[in-house]
């Protein structure tokens, strides 16, 4: 499912849990594919091919 951070910046991590390691940020506007989610994190891949997990709140689903 496509989706946009919706404003600033959002850490991403490699796992759904504030404690993981930070692996990258993401900027507002960033554009991403949702993979999976839980109540509160996303699992989000870019296309470059990197991933990890954000807070749900950080993203806007883009719909059609």
């Amino acid at each position: 499912v496509p989706a946009l951070l919706s404003s600033g910046t959002a850490e991403v991590y490699s796992a759904p849990r504030d404690n993981s390691q930070i692996v990258f940020v993401l900027h507002e506007g960033a554009e991403v594919e949702l993979e999976e989610g839980a109540e509160e994190w996303n699992k989000v891949f870019l296309p470059d091919a990197r991933f990890g997990w954000v807070r749900s709140n950080a993203l806007q689903v883009v719909r059609p």
